[in-house]
């Protein structure tokens, strides 16, 4: 996966650097994407908010969709999101709004591919 890129919006912190996905299949032509690698040194504040949006297309049969998740971020957080798909190398695209009681800041977007079988 290529590496999306933000920043906090507690601006001092480590940014938003996110480049790897994993798939868990459980099932045919399903499973969870698993989006690591983002977390906040702010463990004396509240979490902020990551609204992470996954867009994909399945290379194979050209079935597409969105998934969306509001996930707070502290140490070590993770996006999980369940994607049905069927089977076939699935392209994913993923970007995200990071905010806190002040002010939300996007970040870049990357992409991917799954193989699901």
């Amino acid at each position: 996966m290529s590496t999306c890129f933000g920043l906090s919006p507690y601006i001092v912190d480590q940014p938003y650097i996110a480049s790897r996905a994993f798939f868990n299949q459980d099932g045919p032509g399903t499973g969870t994407v698993t989006l690591a690698d983002v977390s906040s040194l702010w463990f004396f504040a509240p979490a902020y908010l990551s609204d992470t949006r996954l867009d994909w297309r399945n290379k194979t049969t050209g079935a597409a969709g969105t998934l969306t998740a509001t996930t707070p971020i502290g140490m070590g957080s993770a996006v999980n999101l369940r994607l049905n798909s069927g089977p076939g190398d699935v392209e994913i695209t993923r970007s995200a709004v990071n905010r806190n009681a002040l002010w939300a800041i996007p970040t870049t977007s990357c992409t991917g591919t799954v193989h699901v079988n």
